[in-house]
């Protein structure tokens, strides 16, 4: 091998070395963005105004005669209790429907509350509870709806231009 061989070969090596560190930078870069993306994906939404403590709810509202919404869902929160909260918990028709009736909020989990869903019979989830002052059930709703079913249907409201689009 001549000298510009051998020049030639080293700078291929260097060269080869110089590609694989390049392509391992790429891969860990790769892999930490994949990580953030899956933990933001399985983050459940956030849910103001809400709170999970039934019993304290219970006596707030036997008191002051107002009825509650339970949103009952999985935890971690699958595609369809991302989907409840989003278009009919925490939209902003929504939460102004409930604030005007002055409606409490409780959001449980089966994982932490399944006296809860015994009591009440869910056997699906999601499952929407609205309850009367007593902790009577007064409707049910399973599965996923938007926030003009939430406000008509459920929340019972009849004025439904209330609930147009502007």
């Amino acid at each position: 091998m001549t000298g510009k061989e051998n020049e030639h070969h080293m700078e291929r090596r260097q060269n080869s070395r110089n590609d694989r560190w390049v392509k391992l930078g790429f891969l860990a870069v790769a892999l930490v963005v994949a990580s953030i993306v899956y933990v933001l994906q399985r983050r459940d939404p956030a849910m103001p105004g809400w709170t999970s403590d039934l019993s304290a709810t219970l006596q707030a509202a036997s008191q002051d005669g107002k009825n509650i919404v339970v949103a009952i869902t999985n935890k971690p929160m699958g595609f369809d209790d991302k989907q409840l909260v989003s278009k009919a918990l925490t939209y902003p028709r929504s939460v102004e429907a409930m604030t005007s009736l002055g409606v409490h909020r409780v959001q449980l989990n089966d994982s932490d509350h399944r006296d809860v869903m015994e009591r009440y019979g869910v056997q699906k989830l999601p499952t929407s509870l609205l309850l009367g002052p007593d902790g009577k059930e007064i409707r049910r709703h399973e599965g996923v709806m938007n926030d003009i079913a939430f406000c008509n249907d459920f929340l019972g409201i009849t004025d439904s231009e209330s609930l147009i689009d502007e």
